[in-house]
Protein backbone atom coordinates (compact mmCIF):
# COMPACT_ATOMS: atom_id res chain seq x y z
CA UNK A 1 0.00 0.00 0.00
CA UNK A 2 2.59 2.45 1.00
CA UNK A 3 4.82 1.71 -2.19
CA UNK A 4 1.38 2.33 -4.38
CA UNK A 5 0.58 5.57 -2.75
CA UNK A 6 4.44 6.52 -3.27
CA UNK A 7 3.74 6.22 -7.16
CA UNK A 8 0.64 7.99 -7.07
CA UNK A 9 2.65 10.77 -5.62
CA UNK A 10 4.46 10.56 -8.66
CA UNK A 11 7.20 13.25 -7.23
CA UNK A 12 8.89 15.47 -4.80
CA UNK A 13 9.81 12.76 -2.70
CA UNK A 14 11.37 13.15 0.81
CA UNK A 15 14.33 11.83 2.42
CA UNK A 16 12.48 9.46 3.98
CA UNK A 17 10.12 8.44 1.51
CA UNK A 18 13.79 7.40 -0.19
CA UNK A 19 14.56 5.53 2.91
CA UNK A 20 10.99 3.97 3.02
CA UNK A 21 11.49 2.44 -0.81
CA UNK A 22 15.24 1.38 0.20
CA UNK A 23 14.18 -0.65 3.38
CA UNK A 24 11.34 -2.51 1.77
CA UNK A 25 13.86 -3.00 -1.25
CA UNK A 26 16.27 -4.68 1.23
CA UNK A 27 13.07 -6.79 2.72
CA UNK A 28 12.23 -7.90 -0.39
CA UNK A 29 16.15 -9.12 -1.10
CA UNK A 30 16.55 -10.86 2.02
CA UNK A 31 13.80 -12.93 1.75
CA UNK A 32 15.37 -14.31 -2.07
CA UNK A 33 18.16 -16.57 -0.71
CA UNK A 34 15.89 -18.53 2.30
CA UNK A 35 12.94 -18.76 -0.42
CA UNK A 36 15.33 -20.63 -3.02
CA UNK A 37 16.64 -22.74 -0.48
CA UNK A 38 13.23 -23.55 0.69
CA UNK A 39 12.10 -24.44 -3.20
CA UNK A 40 15.05 -26.05 -4.08
CA UNK A 41 14.61 -28.27 -0.10
CA UNK A 42 10.96 -29.21 -1.60
CA UNK A 43 12.47 -30.31 -5.30
CA UNK A 44 10.52 -27.52 -7.28
CA UNK A 45 13.70 -25.90 -8.23
CA UNK A 46 16.94 -27.19 -9.07
CA UNK A 47 19.84 -24.18 -8.70
CA UNK A 48 23.54 -23.47 -10.34
CA UNK A 49 25.98 -22.02 -9.41
CA UNK A 50 28.68 -19.77 -11.80
CA UNK A 51 31.95 -19.27 -11.34
CA UNK A 52 32.34 -17.48 -8.25
CA UNK A 53 34.04 -13.88 -9.52
CA UNK A 54 32.40 -14.60 -12.89
CA UNK A 55 35.64 -15.22 -15.12
CA UNK A 56 35.61 -16.53 -18.78
CA UNK A 57 36.73 -20.09 -17.80
CA UNK A 58 38.41 -21.38 -20.94
CA UNK A 59 40.08 -18.08 -21.12
CA UNK A 60 41.49 -18.25 -17.60
CA UNK A 61 42.11 -21.96 -18.59
CA UNK A 62 44.66 -20.63 -21.16
CA UNK A 63 43.61 -17.19 -23.49
CA UNK A 64 45.07 -19.30 -26.65
CA UNK A 65 41.97 -21.47 -26.09
CA UNK A 66 39.99 -18.52 -27.79
CA UNK A 67 41.67 -19.31 -31.41
CA UNK A 68 39.57 -22.66 -31.22
CA UNK A 69 36.37 -20.83 -32.41
CA UNK A 70 38.12 -17.46 -33.86
CA UNK A 71 41.80 -18.59 -35.45
CA UNK A 72 42.13 -15.05 -36.77
CA UNK A 73 41.47 -13.16 -33.30
CA UNK A 74 44.44 -11.07 -32.17
CA UNK A 75 45.79 -12.04 -28.62
CA UNK A 76 47.56 -11.07 -25.70
CA UNK A 77 50.39 -12.71 -24.14
CA UNK A 78 49.61 -16.25 -23.57
CA UNK A 79 48.04 -16.39 -20.12
CA UNK A 80 47.64 -19.93 -17.96
CA UNK A 81 45.93 -20.20 -14.67
CA UNK A 82 44.05 -23.62 -14.54
CA UNK A 83 44.44 -23.88 -11.23
CA UNK A 84 42.65 -20.69 -10.44
CA UNK A 85 39.84 -21.60 -12.21
CA UNK A 86 39.49 -24.51 -10.29
CA UNK A 87 39.44 -22.04 -7.24
CA UNK A 88 36.70 -20.97 -8.97
CA UNK A 89 34.45 -23.44 -9.07
CA UNK A 90 35.49 -24.99 -5.72
CA UNK A 91 34.85 -21.69 -4.27
CA UNK A 92 31.22 -21.14 -6.00
CA UNK A 93 30.66 -24.63 -5.18
CA UNK A 94 31.33 -23.96 -1.00
CA UNK A 95 29.40 -20.65 -1.45
CA UNK A 96 26.44 -22.37 -2.80
CA UNK A 97 26.86 -25.22 -0.13
CA UNK A 98 26.53 -23.05 2.58
CA UNK A 99 23.97 -20.51 1.01
CA UNK A 100 21.49 -23.41 -0.13
CA UNK A 101 22.54 -26.29 2.46
CA UNK A 102 23.66 -28.66 -1.15
CA UNK A 103 25.55 -28.49 -3.70
CA UNK A 104 25.12 -27.60 -6.60
CA UNK A 105 24.93 -30.51 -9.58
CA UNK A 106 25.70 -27.74 -12.69
CA UNK A 107 26.94 -25.19 -13.56
CA UNK A 108 26.09 -21.74 -15.44
CA UNK A 109 29.00 -20.77 -17.25
CA UNK A 110 29.46 -17.17 -17.55
CA UNK A 111 28.52 -15.71 -20.96
CA UNK A 112 27.73 -19.36 -21.50
CA UNK A 113 31.86 -20.19 -22.29
CA UNK A 114 32.59 -23.53 -22.39
CA UNK A 115 35.71 -25.53 -23.47
CA UNK A 116 36.62 -29.44 -22.96
CA UNK A 117 39.27 -28.57 -20.21
CA UNK A 118 36.58 -27.73 -18.10
CA UNK A 119 35.15 -30.88 -17.92
CA UNK A 120 37.33 -32.53 -15.53
CA UNK A 121 38.09 -29.35 -12.83
CA UNK A 122 34.00 -29.54 -13.07
CA UNK A 123 33.60 -33.23 -12.04
CA UNK A 124 36.26 -32.98 -9.38
CA UNK A 125 34.06 -30.41 -7.33
CA UNK A 126 30.61 -32.91 -7.79
CA UNK A 127 29.29 -30.95 -10.88
CA UNK A 128 27.91 -32.97 -13.41
CA UNK A 129 26.38 -30.95 -16.16
CA UNK A 130 27.02 -27.12 -17.66
CA UNK A 131 24.83 -25.19 -19.50
CA UNK A 132 25.73 -23.10 -23.26
CA UNK A 133 24.15 -21.85 -25.93
CA UNK A 134 22.97 -22.85 -28.82
CA UNK A 135 25.32 -20.95 -30.89
CA UNK A 136 28.67 -22.52 -29.24
CA UNK A 137 26.30 -25.72 -29.79
CA UNK A 138 26.04 -25.49 -33.52
CA UNK A 139 29.72 -24.72 -33.95
CA UNK A 140 30.66 -27.59 -31.93
CA UNK A 141 28.45 -30.12 -33.63
CA UNK A 142 29.77 -28.89 -37.11
CA UNK A 143 26.39 -30.29 -39.49
CA UNK A 144 23.73 -28.35 -37.21
CA UNK A 145 20.26 -28.69 -37.90
CA UNK A 146 18.47 -27.04 -34.94
CA UNK A 147 15.22 -29.24 -35.32
CA UNK A 148 17.03 -31.75 -34.75
CA UNK A 149 19.79 -31.21 -33.00
CA UNK A 150 18.63 -28.57 -29.81
CA UNK A 151 17.16 -29.30 -26.55
CA UNK A 152 19.24 -32.36 -25.70
CA UNK A 153 21.73 -32.88 -23.35
CA UNK A 154 25.43 -33.79 -24.32
CA UNK A 155 27.49 -35.83 -23.09
CA UNK A 156 31.52 -35.32 -23.03
CA UNK A 157 34.54 -37.46 -21.63
CA UNK A 158 37.75 -37.66 -21.99
CA UNK A 159 38.01 -40.57 -23.13
CA UNK A 160 34.76 -41.61 -23.39
CA UNK A 161 34.70 -44.38 -20.68
CA UNK A 162 35.50 -42.17 -18.43
CA UNK A 163 33.43 -42.42 -14.72
CA UNK A 164 30.58 -39.64 -14.21
CA UNK A 165 30.34 -37.98 -17.29
CA UNK A 166 29.51 -33.89 -17.77
CA UNK A 167 26.69 -33.39 -19.64
CA UNK A 168 26.57 -30.32 -21.53
CA UNK A 169 22.70 -29.15 -22.19
CA UNK A 170 20.24 -27.48 -19.80
CA UNK A 171 18.85 -30.51 -17.76
CA UNK A 172 20.40 -34.00 -15.92
CA UNK A 173 17.86 -36.55 -17.11
CA UNK A 174 17.19 -39.04 -14.43
CA UNK A 175 16.95 -41.70 -16.71
CA UNK A 176 18.63 -41.62 -20.38
CA UNK A 177 20.50 -43.81 -23.22
CA UNK A 178 23.41 -42.57 -25.00
CA UNK A 179 24.52 -43.44 -28.85
CA UNK A 180 27.95 -42.09 -29.84
CA UNK A 181 28.05 -39.22 -31.58
CA UNK A 182 31.04 -36.65 -33.07
CA UNK A 183 34.33 -35.64 -31.78
CA UNK A 184 33.71 -32.09 -31.60
CA UNK A 185 33.43 -28.96 -28.94
CA UNK A 186 34.77 -26.12 -31.27
CA UNK A 187 38.56 -27.52 -32.00
CA UNK A 188 38.76 -29.58 -29.22
CA UNK A 189 40.91 -32.56 -29.35
CA UNK A 190 39.73 -35.58 -31.02
CA UNK A 191 40.52 -36.88 -27.84
CA UNK A 192 36.89 -36.00 -26.63
CA UNK A 193 34.20 -37.74 -27.79
CA UNK A 194 30.47 -35.54 -27.57
CA UNK A 195 27.68 -37.97 -26.95
CA UNK A 196 24.05 -37.21 -27.61
CA UNK A 197 21.86 -37.94 -24.68
CA UNK A 198 18.30 -39.27 -25.06
CA UNK A 199 15.40 -39.43 -23.12
CA UNK A 200 13.39 -42.38 -22.74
Amino acid sequence: PRLAALRVKGRGFSEDDKREVLALQQDAVSQIIPLYRKLAESGQIELTTSPFYHPILPLLIDTDIAKRSRPETALPQRFQAPADAEAQIQKAVALHTELFGMPPAGLWPSEGSVCPEMAPILRRAGLRWMATDEGVLARSLGSWNRHQDLYHPYRVGQPVTASSPMLLGSSMPRRCRSQPWRTCCAGSPTSWSVRRVIMY
